[in-house]
């Protein structure tokens, strides 16, 4: 299997970028990545210093050129496995209280048999996941702090072992990148973080010829999941309703309007990031297979 070290990483997802390697379709590989800060807060006393840039935040580690993949297909990413590094920074700058916060803060988590450590008496349980996972848009690069169309900075909860995530391809190859590691972070990202970790993601890419939809979209073994991000919620939530109502339809051949009961009596819209951080509000609803069977 090959493995690529965390040097390689890239602050935008772009067409201009060239790939750090090749994979082929089916190939596993993995790849360290950095933490949302680069890696800059490994003490307490490192967040008084640090000042997040959104040109130089959430560093994905790629891109990657997929052998194969053309404009108009969609990649498939399977996500084998997230391994998180033995400590995390949990820490308070801003998010939905920035205006009720007096000072920065931040707690440095040990890591270790399947837990976050606070103290002897907290332990938070792990569910590492992968908070930035895109491809290069046909246009102007787009920052990776930022989510979009391409994937980009999601943060969903969704985005763990044993799920793939659909991405829709734009440029030849997909140009695929990923980081900004949690080994936990709570639905929504309030803080403007989670436990951010820096770790390995081990995965494997397929893809759909001639296929795609507008947006990434992600499968579980339990469910399927539509991706949305906006400025609003409201908004996010229209457009990830709208594309489950077409999933939906088109999948189990029923007119949308029954698409659109089945998903008011059993779909779950859970947010991934509204921590006021100057970006979208992102979004994943999430329809239960089991419904259909």
């Amino acid at each position: 299997m090959k493995r690529f070290t965390s040097e390689k990483v890239v602050y935008r997802f772009s067409k201009d970028d060239p790939p750090i390697a090749h994979v082929a379709p089916g190939e596993i590989f993995s790849a360290a990545t950095l933490d949302a800060r680069s890696g800059q807060i490994k003490t307490v006393e490192d967040i008084h210093v640090y000042r997040r840039d959104p040109e130089r935040a959430n560093p994905v580690t790629g891109p990657f050129y997929v052998d194969g993949v053309e404009p108009g297909d969609t990649l498939a990413v399977e996500i084998l496995d997230v391994q998180v590094a033995p400590s995390g920074a949990g820490t308070a700058t801003g998010g939905v209280l920035a205006r009720r916060l007096g000072k920065r803060d931040c707690v440095i988590f040990k890591i270790q048999d399947g837990s976050a450590e606070y103290n002897e008496r907290i332990r938070i349980p792990l569910r590492p996941m992968v908070g930035t996972i895109g491809v290069a848009p046909a246009g102007k690069s787009i920052g990776s702090f930022y989510p979009g169309p391409h994937g980009g900075n999601m943060d969903l909860n969704f985005v763990r072992n044993g799920a793939t995530v659909y991405l829709p391809v734009c440029v030849q190859g997909a140009l695929l990148a990923f980081g900004d590691l949690h080994a936990s972070m709570g639905d929504g990202e309030l803080t403007g973080g989670g436990i951010d970790a820096s770790g390995e993601v081990t995965l494997r890419t397929s893809f759909v010829k001639g296929k795609r939809r507008a947006r990434p979209w992600i499968e579980t073994p339990q469910s399927w999941i539509t991706c949305s991000n906006a400025p609003t919620l409201e908004e996010a939530i229209e457009i990830a309703t709208n594309d489950m109502v077409d999933m939906v339809s088109e999948t189990v051949g029923i007119p949308w309007e029954h698409a659109y009961i089945l998903i008011g009596a059993c779909a779950d819209a859970r947010i991934g990031q509204a921590a006021r951080c100057g970006i979208d509000v992102t979004l994943g609803l999430s329809f239960p297979k089991v419904a259909l069977q």
